[in-house]
């Protein structure tokens, strides 16, 4: 039997406690406790995962700050890589199974198959750029045992495809090709379904993030949520399935400051502070930080127009350090120069904080779209196409 503690390093901050996170699991549960209360770890601190379509989870451990990381090392615990704990709750899982088939027959039936690992579907609009409003819904339905399901366009599927790998989790992503697109106009309600199928066949679950609608084009006058997005999640329940809605805003900056005043709200009451407006500017200051990190990663991936969005989103959030986000900006800005055409326009309007979703925006670019096709003879795309 063996104890173990992986390399996650997660930034978060935990009532007081503003550290790095990583997880400590053992091959056995009794085992863990054990472990856990000599390193001085209350039994609360204990994490049981969830269970999901009757199956009790196989993802359990505790969450550790750096310094009782390295105290659980000296203490003979073994480091593990975060690709390592898919070998461990596969041992897990198989254990389940031997269980399940060991059980009498009735019992058996009644459960899904436990060999296989349940998946998480995540369905939302692709105007979202705030990488932290996103994983504040998504964070607490995390599981290692868990493979996230998404569309792979970007948005919140690209956003909740990154978090979940950098947290240590397996995504599968189920992307439209260009020649499928080409072939017809439906692509995406047919990936749609596919995902819905390949979920359900696994005793899966659904999350929506859903938003108004704000296409232009669109010739219907009730409100409504994103059709994409819409159509996934009543598929998913005219299938039986588990849906999750919440609602998200497409806006960074907005979602960024009402996420930074419920950040603050529990934080201000846990530690006494006497000012909710001081814990909220420490909330922000956070919440740039996290942006920060994600604009340098979009940098390094040559992703000058996300960068330029969250650089914005850290120059609103943080304004104390606007000689930092100005630099930034400028090299931003010197990069999209050198690049296409629509990069650099789409950069500029980022850097100067203005959404895609912009009215303004949305109405010239239907202007500027008819006005092409008028003059090529192509004929205009119907609304809801």
């Amino acid at each position: 039997m063996a104890v173990y503690v992986d390399r996650a390093q997660i930034p978060a901050r935990v009532g007081r406690h503003d550290a790095r996170w990583s997880h400590l699991t053992a091959d056995a549960v009794d085992e863990l406790h054990e472990f856990a209360a000599s390193l001085g770890l209350r039994r609360s601190y204990f994490q049981p995962g969830k269970p999901l379509a009757g199956r009790s989870s196989v993802a359990w451990y505790y969450d550790v700050t750096e310094g009782k990381r390295r105290q659980a090392l000296r203490m003979g615990a073994q480091e593990i890589e975060l690709g390592q704990w898919h070998e461990i709750l596969g041992r897990r899982r198989a254990a389940q199974a031997e269980s399940v088939r060991a059980a009498p027959r009735s019992a058996a039936d009644a459960r899904p198959d436990a060999t296989r690992p349940p998946r998480l579907l995540v369905t939302g609009p692709r105007d979202v750029t705030d990488d932290y409003a996103v994983a504040k819904i998504l964070r607490p339905r995390f599981s290692p045992e868990l493979t996230l399901v998404t569309g792979g366009a970007r948005g919140v599927d690209t956003i909740s495809a990154r978090l979940w790998r950098e947290w240590g989790g397996q995504v599968e992503g189920c992307r439209v090709s260009p020649a499928e697109w080409a072939k017809s106009r439906g692509a995406g309600f047919a990936r749609n379904a596919r995902m819905v199928a390949k979920v359900k066949a696994d005793h899966g679950a659904v999350l929506a993030l859903e938003a108004p609608c704000a296409d232009t084009r669109c010739a219907r006058a009730e409100p409504h949520n994103t059709h994409g997005t819409s159509h996934c999640a009543d598929l998913a329940e005219r299938e039986g399935l588990q849906v999750d809605r919440e609602p998200i805003a497409t806006a960074h900056r907005a979602a960024g400051h009402k996420a930074a005043e419920e950040y603050a709200a529990p934080l201000a009451q846990e530690t006494g502070a006497g000012e909710p407006s001081t814990a909220a500017e420490d909330a922000r200051r956070t919440l740039a930080e996290f942006a920060s990190e994600r604009a340098r990663s979009a940098w390094q991936e040559g992703n000058l127009v996300q960068a330029a969005s969250l650089n914005r989103q850290c120059m609103d959030l943080d304004p104390g350090r606007g000689g930092t986000w100005r630099a930034r900006a400028e090299r931003i800005r010197a990069a999209a120069d050198r690049a296409e055409l629509g990069v650099t326009l789409a950069v500029r309007l980022a850097l100067a904080g203005i959404e895609p979703d912009d009215p303004a925006i949305r109405r010239a670019a239907s202007h500027n779209a008819t006005a092409i096709a008028r003059a090529s003879g192509i004929r205009e795309p119907e609304a809801g196409e």
